[in-house]
């Protein structure tokens, strides 16, 4: 069943990165469904970045790659803002057998948005649709670059500020892709 889509996605450009090719041809599939406009599938990090598709994308969906380049080294890259084309770029991270400290080291390498694998339709379009009308402002800190780690469900929250440092202000300005917003951290 396909989810009833508030959004037209011709436009949208999502990169996919899988090294199961099965897997690959699943969310190839499943994002035609959806009708993102353009996918570019790849089946691992080193191809990707050889083929410059995170220039081109405006989200990528990734797996939790293996090999040959492991996804805590191809996501330390991604957001590598001396060296990647596009440290901004959503990322929604699939991962099958999860455990808590899956989600925090997700986190922690600069994920957006997680997915747990199998995957369905309606749970890749959620993703899709949280990463177009939530984008979490990019945080700057020792350690650390990435959309703000901590989500604030109802806009507020009490519990004091806990950063030993002051994350730097992020004022890039994303000029294509769902996510035309400005960027920042506080």
């Amino acid at each position: 069943m396909q989810p009833q889509s508030a959004y037209d996605l011709k436009d949208l450009r999502v990169a996919i990165i899988d090294d199961n090719p099965h897997m690959l041809d699943l969310g190839i599939t499943m994002l035609r469904g959806l009708g993102v406009g353009e996918i570019l599938p790849e089946e691992n990090g080193d191809r990707a970045l050889a083929n410059g598709t995170l220039e081109e994308a405006d989200i990528l969906v990734l797996d939790w790659l293996r090999q040959p380049l492991p996804c805590d080294e191809f996501m330390g890259y991604v957001r590598d803002q001396e060296a990647s084309p596009n440290p901004f770029i959503p990322i929604i991270l699939m991962r099958g057998f999860i455990q808590e400290f899956h989600v925090s080291n997700a986190r922690d390498m600069g994920m957006t948005e997680f997915l747990k694998l199998p995957i369905s339709l309606s749970r890749l379009y959620e993703r899709i649709v949280r990463v177009i009308e939530r984008p979490r402002p990019f945080i700057d800190a020792p350690g650390f670059f990435g959309p703000d780690r901590r989500r604030h469900l109802d806009g507020e929250h009490d519990c004091g500020e806990r950063r030993q440092s002051q994350p730097t202000l992020v004022d890039e300005m994303k000029d294509s892709g769902p996510n035309s917003v400005f960027y920042w951290a506080g």
